[in-house]
């Protein structure tokens, strides 16, 4: 059973794991660090974030940052699934909870954006219904007044 939502000081751990999955080069300080604060102060860079996290039978298999930038918008810092959980509707899952956050916050557009290193975020984000730039790196997605 999937189920998604916000991360607690409980999920420390295995958001720790997924974050150093998604970020191997990143300094450990610097990820603890981004973890404690939001953990702490539910922001991160002094800015207001939202963080989920998915499970499978209750296993962490995934998470999704969101940062609200104000003005409407909110930008998808991080978005993860365990590569045993890919293609199984985790990451879509995480996406909706996203979007349902991001509206909370009154955002009416979701922003994300990639690099080559992560060759299979372009098709992700196309498959759960972003518009991509034409060097699908910079993602837009419309969130309308849904909630």
């Amino acid at each position: 059973m999937l189920r998604v939502e916000p991360i607690s000081q409980a999920d420390r751990d295995a958001w720790l794991a997924m974050r150093i999955a998604l970020y191997p080069d990143e300094p450990l300080h610097v990820i603890e660090s981004e973890l404690d604060s939001f953990l702490n102060t539910g922001k991160i860079a002094d800015r207001e974030h939202g963080v989920l996290i998915a499970r499978v039978h209750n296993m962490p298999v995934g998470f999704i940052e969101t940062s609200d930038f104000g003005q409407n918008r909110c930008h998808i810092e991080s978005w993860y699934v365990s590569p045993n959980a890919r293609g199984s509707g985790v990451g879509r899952a995480l996406i909706d909870a996203c979007e349902h956050w991001a509206r909370s916050r009154r955002a009416i557009e979701l922003t994300s954006d990639t690099n080559e290193d992560y060759p299979d975020s372009p098709p992700a984000h196309k498959a759960c219904g972003f518009l991509a730039s034409d060097d699908d790196t910079l993602f837009e997605k419309r969130l309308g007044n849904q909630s």
